[in-house]
């Protein structure tokens, strides 16, 4: 079940459990199942499978790792939670982002 709102922009795809969505400031997100990746102007990149995480980026990022909660904080104010398979994403260009199994729901 996948939920998108927001300006016209936006564009996203839906196959299965795999979403990508593409907003102005060039965030791109994909998942299938559990495995996330981030793609976006600053440069983070983020993959998860399981309870494993992993955050590149330019020194600047900073991100604490405990269990299977996780938080990414960088210069553009994009916050990074995640805990299971639950995921939230808040930023400067107000997408607001939680995943929940296959139920998904964007608005920006």
């Amino acid at each position: 079940q996948t939920t998108v709102e927001g300006p016209s922009d936006i564009h996203w795809s839906h196959g299965g459990c795999q979403t990508t969505v593409e907003e102005p400031s060039d965030i791109h997100w994909s998942h299938v199942g559990c495995q996330t990746a981030v793609e976006g102007p600053s440069d983070i990149h983020w993959s998860q499978v399981e309870c494993q995480t992993t955050v590149e980026g330019p020194s600047d990022i900073h991100w604490s790792h405990g269990g299977c909660q996780t938080t990414v904080e960088e210069p553009s104010d994009i916050h990074w939670s995640h805990v299971g398979c639950q995921t939230a994403v808040e930023g400067p260009s107000d997408i607001h982002w939680s995943q929940v199994e296959c139920q998904t729901t964007v608005e920006g």
